[in-house]
């Protein structure tokens, strides 16, 4: 369905016609390939961490050293053997401490499980407002380029919000700020006004659908309410489905920016830095060069 419409900006000055492309039932691009690749790299990216390469670097240089002093104690009753036999017999307290950090690492799974599923909560609340908003706007207002605004407006609400979930701009090239202005949901001009904006660009969107709402209601013509009981009431369930929108973007503001507190995370590098350092002289002598 296409329709041309006249955008209005957010101080009501007309901004050019672009032809506002919507797409109904259209199926989602492949992005198979795309995550896999992002999957792939996440993890040649771990792999190459420096701390892992420190652990693995630490680990091989006591396998050696324990391999070393092995093969050079021919007699047990010697000091490197009596060394060797009590590496050996230690594996008991590894297999202890290894307990202990495998129970805490289940509560640090389950602490960063339940905070992925909060924010998947607050994004889905955030999506079904926008939805809600769209119809409301669909349902009372009669003047079709009006009502098409306030849906590119709630639309741009989406995308500027992922934007600034992830630290960017929605004129980002890795945004979809210019793939809006192909479909004809923004246009170069807002595009620009958007990005020089100080605040949160969600906000903008959100203040250009008030003043829509606000253009239509004071227009007797523009809506389909009729009365002043009517208009109000209609204002007042926009304006709190708007709130719940604030509301769950500030609420993955909030996951996404307070991360697990820092002594819990340092106390946990420690323990496994103890853990693997235990490990590696205990099971050095009987697994060799399998235990880094």
């Amino acid at each position: 369905m296409q329709r041309a419409s006249r955008r209005l900006s957010l101080e009501g000055r007309p901004i050019p016609s672009k032809t506002l492309s919507v797409q109904l039932g259209s199926k989602p691009e492949d992005v198979s390939l795309s995550k896999w690749l992002h999957h792939g790299l996440f993890v040649f990216r771990s792999c190459l961490s420096f701390g892992l390469l420190v652990v693995v670097g630490i680990s091989c240089f006591i396998t050696y050293f324990i391999r070393t002093l092995s093969a050079s104690s021919n007699d047990e009753d010697s000091l490197a053997g009596l060394w060797i036999s009590y590496l050996d017999a230690s594996k008991t307290v590894v297999s202890i401490v290894g307990a202990f950090l495998a129970f805490a690492l289940v509560i640090r799974t389950n602490i960063c499980y339940s905070r992925w599923w909060e924010g998947r909560e607050l994004w889905g609340a955030l999506i079904l407002s926008s939805v809600h908003t769209v119809q409301q706007g669909r349902s009372w207002i009669s003047n079709e380029e009006k009502a098409d605004r306030l849906s590119c407006a709630v639309i741009t609400f989406a995308y500027t919000a992922k934007a600034l979930l992830r630290g960017n701009s929605i004129h980002n090239e890795d945004e979809e700020g210019l793939k809006l202005v192909e479909r004809g949901i923004l246009c170069k001009e807002e595009l620009h006004m958007m990005s020089l904006q100080g605040g949160w660009q969600p906000h903008y969107c959100l203040d250009v659908v008030r003043a829509v709402i606000n253009q239509v209601l004071a227009k007797k013509g523009d809506t389909n309410l009729v009365g002043e009981a009517m208009r109000n009431a209609a204002q007042l369930s926009i304006e709190k489905t708007l709130r719940k929108m604030v509301v769950s973007l500030g609420g993955l503001i909030r996951v996404k920016s307070t991360g697990l507190p820092i002594a819990y995370n340092s106390l946990i590098y420690v323990f496994i830095a103890i853990f693997f350092l235990m490990a590696s002289l205990a099971w050095a002598p009987s697994m060799g060069w399998y235990s880094p």
